[in-house]
């Protein structure tokens, strides 16, 4: 019998009807197929059949294995994957009611899968991040963060959801700022920027990161996504070098370099105004006698007491006079100090000396155990000097007359004043130095560096010293000033270089090893003339270049840093190394470090001969030593003159030691201590 069916106001038959449910299976694009309870195949559509052949299986056979244990699965029901031909399917299991027969519904969900499984592998990326991640809605509501975000901001995930990324603000970022932010990426921007966030602890972390949004299939903005990168011990590692850099480690106040720096900046403006200022240098009458009298652990407190004194009295001043910019106040050296005063004329800088001399004369130092006086050099800005070479100079020549009249009184500058004493003085260096160099009186003597690890001598260095023609040894302080000032340097390094090199040739043809580090001044770098003597010399001599280290000194006397650095990688590409001297003061910079990827770094003497007494400078030094570390760059500890500072040394991780406690400069060699 055939029965109608009206659908829709179509009328179709069953036996059309049975035609159309018997045509879908077959024209379906999934593999179907129907199993009988014992495993049989008893149907299966054009694609299974495709399938059923790379399994090697034909109509009517038993189905593969895993196929088979889902018909017998007793619950008849669930799913089943199988993977054939590099594709995955997963089949639906239907057994059919009242039939002795199990329907198999398939799909091919091999791009599916592997788009999960790529999911998963960012998720878990993204949850593994060592940067800070997490994600907002449109509204700003936290959605999503990361492990990493919990352990920086000390914020739980549960506590965030929800949220607005505000509660990470530090409270120093304007609504303004804010404003600009969110209207960026709200228009389909990236922002990219420094945060200063602050944690749930009440503590500051800085992150440099960026927000970007997130789009929808229709490019709609959905969520935004940050990602930060926690660069707090970063920026706390910048500003202890910062401080470094510009400030004096004993005083506090701003060391010679940076008020150099700070002086130039100021003059430029005063030449455009047209304005007057005048410049004070402080020398400490007679500072030695409180070093060899207390020790230099009370030396460095009555300096940093000193300093704070005159930033007592320089406030006063300037509220008396009411300048329009303030006094700059810095230490020059060991004993000096320098006041620049704005909008000061002669008169007013007379007075500003006397007022300060006489406070000094009358005060106690260190709860009145130091009484001290002051001779002040003037210095008047223009009719003086314009540049900063010319105001220090002549400020320093009025401190000297101020001492030569008595000490305990200010000077003014007068062209006069002792310059053809002094000049008389300095031509007579100089001419001893050219006599020195024509007859070969300049040698090099030898102090050893110990490696602190193995307790054996790693390298010496050499150093220059002039032997005169009575047989007098001099120290580099007796000529290299004036060889500096006369352009004579680059002689005499080339001298004690020569003869260091060819040294160490003649000791490796003799079979002894021995290394040797050898200044070179930082305006050496760059200078073609240069690199070429000292890669002949090496050539010529036959010496091994792996044995060769040289010390650069005088870092602020680079002029080009890019010829520097050329300069260092020709000599490296030699197999020779590279150090940097004096390193913490004076104007040695963090990116010599960086850029000319040098070898060693050498700590201050100042910073280590009172390592044992000075809690200051024992942090100083452990910072100087884990920076290094970081940057795989070895250090040498100048100044180790005592044996209670190698076990600091030690402690700090520092790798070699030099000084008068490991050995004093010879011409002989040594490899014990």
């Amino acid at each position: 019998m055939v029965y109608a069916a009206d659908i829709g106001g179509i009328i179709i038959s069953s036996l059309n009807m049975e035609k159309i449910f018997t045509a879908f299976p077959e024209q379906n694009p999934n593999p179907v197929f129907c199993v009988s309870p014992d495993g049989a195949i008893l149907y299966c559509n054009h694609v299974s059949k495709v399938l059923f052949k790379e399994w090697c299986y034909e109509q009517g056979e038993s189905v593969p294995g895993k196929v088979a244990a889902a018909v017998r699965d007793p619950h008849m029901h669930g799913s089943v994957e199988i993977t054939t031909g590099g594709r995955l399917y997963t089949f639906t299991v239907v057994p059919v009611s009242g039939e002795s027969a199990v329907f198999f519904y398939g799909n091919d969900i091999t791009e599916h899968r592997a788009t999960e499984e790529r999911l998963e592998h960012f998720s878990r990326i993204i949850e593994e991040s060592i940067n800070i991640v997490f994600i907002t809605d449109f509204d700003g509501k936290i959605e999503y963060v990361n492990r990493m975000f919990e352990k920086i901001t000390g914020y739980r995930r549960e506590e965030t959801v929800g949220k607005n990324p505000r509660i990470l603000a530090s409270g120093e970022t304007t609504t303004a700022q804010y404003k600009v932010l969110w209207d960026s990426i709200k228009s389909g921007k990236t922002w990219r920027g420094l945060f200063k966030n602050r944690k749930k602890n009440g503590g500051i972390y800085y992150a440099n990161g960026f927000i970007t949004p997130i789009r929808n299939g229709q490019s709609g903005i959905t969520h935004f996504l940050a990602i930060q990168e926690d660069i707090t011990e970063k920026i706390a590692a910048e500003e202890r070098l910062r401080y470094l850099k510009e400030y004096d480690r004993i005083t506090g106040i701003i060391n010679r370099a940076y008020f150099v720096e700070l002086l130039e900046s100021n003059l430029s403006d005063l030449k455009m105004l047209g304005d007057s200022a005048v410049l004070l240098q402080i020398n400490i009458d007679d500072f030695k006698l409180i070093n060899d009298s207390y020790g230099y652990s009370v030396g460095d407190q009555f300096l940093k007491n000193f300093a704070d004194f005159l930033k007592d009295q320089v406030k006063e001043l300037d509220i008396v006079y009411a300048p329009p910019r303030k006094t700059i106040i810095g230490r020059l050296g060991e004993d000096e100090f320098a006041l620049f005063l704005f909008a000061r004329n002669e008169r007013e800088g007379r007075n500003a000396a006397e007022t300060i001399r006489q406070a000094v004369e009358r005060h106690r130092f260190l709860n009145g155990m130091i009484r001290i006086t002051v001779s002040i050099g003037i210095a008047l800005f223009p009719e003086h000097g314009t540049t900063c070479t010319e105001l220090l100079s002549r400020s320093s020549a009025a401190t000297v007359h101020a001492k030569e009249q008595g000490k305990n009184r200010y000077s003014l500058y007068r062209a006069d004043i002792n310059y053809l004493k002094q000049a008389h003085a300095i031509l007579e260096e100089k001419q001893r130095i050219i006599v020195a160099m024509e007859k070969d009186l300049f040698i090099p003597w030898f102090q050893p560096i110990l490696h602190l690890l193995s307790r054996e001598i790693h390298h010496y260095e050499a150093l220059a010293r002039l032997m005169t023609p009575d047989g007098t040894l001099l120290p580099p302080s007796s000529f290299i000033p004036t060889a500096e000032r006369y352009g004579l340097i680059s002689d005499i390094d080339r001298i004690i270089t020569e003869k260091t090199i060819k040294k160490q040739a003649e000791l490796l043809r003799a079979g002894i090893i021995i290394s040797f580090s050898m200044n070179l001044s930082g305006k050496h770098l760059g200078d073609a003339k240069m690199l070429r003597f000292l890669q002949t010399v090496i050539s010529e001599s036959g010496a091994n270049p792996d044995c060769l280290i040289f010390e650069i000194t005088e870092t602020a006397a680079i002029q080009n840093m890019s010829s520097a650095v050329a300069f260092v990688k020709a000599l490296k590409e030699m197999g020779c190394k590279f150090s940097l001297d004096d390193f913490g003061v004076g104007f040695t910079s963090f990116v010599h470090l960086v850029e000319m990827k040098v070898d060693f770094l050498k700590i201050d003497g100042s910073f280590v001969r009172r390592l044992p007494e000075s809690k200051r400078d024992r942090i100083l030094v452990k910072t100087i030593a884990d920076m290094a570390r970081s940057l795989n760059i070895k250090t040498i500890a100048e100044f180790v003159d005592r044996k209670e500072i190698i076990p600091l040394l030690h402690e700090f991780g520092i790798d070699y030691a030099q000084g008068y406690f490991i050995g004093k400069p010879s011409p002989l060699f040594s490899d014990k201590i």
